[in-house]
């Protein structure tokens, strides 16, 4: 076998102090050149907490790699001589999953909110393939990316057509992570790691993690309960957005009798975006495109403009249009405009 045998032996002792003082970001990871288990632990806090315990156990052997020991070398050879394909844990699929999942999330959130479906789907997608493929590719297993690829592009795009307003990720990712535990091989013998690839693991955790921060603000949101037990959110960015000068001064006139919704008028709520989901509307709409928009779909729904056996259907979506005209109108966004009509 070649195995590309580390200029510098690692330290088992030096491995055990990176683990106490950084295993949440995968700083021991970092320091045997385990690219994709850093980037991993980095960008979710030690695998979620339970990989960078699990770590404790196996440091020893994550050393022998590293320093490729030859009982570590003859052990692996063994195994891939009796062994065709490497074993596939239960633990791996649940990693594709979390991480598949974690990624999906931080690519689709770059967009903003209400962004059109086919702009957030393909980032969706981007992201279940980067988090299948980095997990399968963790030690010494590895498995074949395009079947993995197609297979996650081609769910998504049925999902898609049947239903194109709803995303089939759920789907879309078991189907991917059935074809990386099927089309799964040994990987090739591990090589030194050079600096470069390591510059490159940081850049790519910083931007990551700059990602998420954006999507935090932009879709992150403060709920509670309001008047009749109806829940209030509002964005991050919402709230970074509002004058905090006025905001302070209506806390200290409302102070006794504090109300989130009197002290934050202006503030998108849930309630809000679905409206603008129903108008058809950006988040940016204006008045006159949110009283156009109105006057469209009320005409278009009317139930009299429809035959007998789909007015009831039409009255439905007649109400939820104007209710979604009348929270727009309620939400204090175009109070300025109100008052001009």
């Amino acid at each position: 076998s070649t195995w590309g045998f580390q200029n510098n032996m690692k330290s088992t002792f030096l491995t055990y102090v990176l683990w106490f003082l950084g295993g949440g970001v995968g700083l021991h990871h970092f320091y045997l050149g385990r690219k994709i288990q850093t980037f991993l632990w980095a960008i979710s806090c030690g695998g979620f907490g339970i990989g960078a315990l699990r770590d404790l156990f196996y440091i020893g052997t994550y050393v022998e790699e590293a320093n490729a020991t030859p009982a570590y070398v003859s052990l692996v050879d063994a195994q891939r001589t009796h062994k065709p394909r490497p074993s596939y844990s239960f633990a791996r699929a649940i990693g594709m999953w979390c991480f598949a999942s974690l990624l999906s999330w931080v690519f689709s959130s770059i967009p903003p909110p209400l962004s059109p479906i086919w702009l957030t789907i393909p980032l969706s997608c981007f992201g279940c393939i980067l988090g299948i493929l980095l997990v399968a590719n963790v030690g010494q297993m590895t498995c074949q990316a395009r079947k993995v690829i197609l297979a996650v592009l081609i769910t998504e795009a049925i999902g898609t057509l049947i239903s194109p307003h709803e995303q089939v990720w759920d789907l879309s990712l078991l189907i991917g992570i059935i074809v990386a535990y099927r089309s799964r091989e040994y990987c090739p013998y591990p090589t030194n790691t050079s600096g470069g690839s390591r510059v490159i693991t940081v850049i790519g955790i910083l931007a990551v993690w700059g990602l998420m921060l954006q999507g935090v603000y932009h879709h992150g949101e403060v709920c509670y309960k309001g008047v009749n037990n109806n829940r209030v959110c509002w964005t991050f960015s919402a709230i970074a957005n509002e004058p905090w000068d006025d905001i302070a001064q209506k806390i200290l006139e409302t102070y006794e009798n504090w109300d989130p919704e009197q002290l934050f008028p202006r503030m998108d709520t849930q309630q809000e975006r679905k409206a603008f989901r129903t108008l058809g509307l950006r988040y940016s709409a204006t008045f006159e495109e949110v009283k156009q928009a109105h006057r469209e779909l009320a005409r278009a729904h009317h139930p009299d403009k429809h035959p007998p056996h789909e007015r009831e259907n039409a009255e439905l979506k007649m109400t939820e249009i104007n209710r979604a005209y009348q929270v727009l109108l309620d939400s204090g966004r175009y109070k300025t405009e109100k008052t001009e009509l």
